[in-house]
């Protein structure tokens, strides 16, 4: 880890001031590049399920708005491929989800559709949290899609592991 990145990250471990969502974005940015992917997807999948972040649902569905198409088709397939077909076929019943949907649909789909395929997605697969929070981490342009609360948050965890391991 480089120097600088250790400054950062310092910063987060002890929680000191507050820091502007910009701010957050561009340490998480220097963060992900100088870690290795599985440190980041920890923290993000911390972040996830934290109770000091909104929901996972609530994420992925702010994600999804803020996203650009291939942000939001790679979301969409991986959310689609952790749900499975029975989940799939029940939210077809439901309504959520057209007959057809797959990553070239994201376009068209709600982002409230989003929010109830993460909330029944995740309850059955919780391994769901951990595929998506690596998916994030290879990709910080998405991440920032998080908002600066989700990021502050898994820098938190992050620093807090790399101490911990460290001592």
């Amino acid at each position: 880890m480089k120097k600088d990145t250790t400054g950062v990250l310092r910063q987060y471990v002890t929680d000191t001031g507050v820091r502007s969502a910009r701010q957050v974005a561009t340490d998480f940015d220097e963060v992900a590049r100088a870690l290795p992917p599985e440190a980041v997807t920890d923290g993000l999948s911390e972040a996830f399920r934290s109770d000091q972040t909104p929901a996972f649902e609530e994420l992925l569905q702010h994600s999804f708005e803020q996203g650009d198409p291939r942000q939001r088709a790679n979301m969409l397939g991986r959310l689609l491929d952790a749900a499975g077909p029975q989940v799939l076929h029940a939210l077809r019943e439901r309504g959520v989800l057209p007959p057809q949907v797959d990553r070239d649909a994201a376009h068209r789909l709600r982002p409230q559709a989003v929010h109830e395929i993460a909330g029944v997605a995740s309850r059955e697969n919780p391994a769901l949290i951990d595929d998506i929070s690596s998916c994030y981490a290879t990709d910080p342009a998405l991440a920032r899609t998080l908002g600066g609360a989700a990021l502050n948050v898994a820098l938190q965890k992050i620093a807090q592991r790399l101490w911990q391991a460290a001592c």
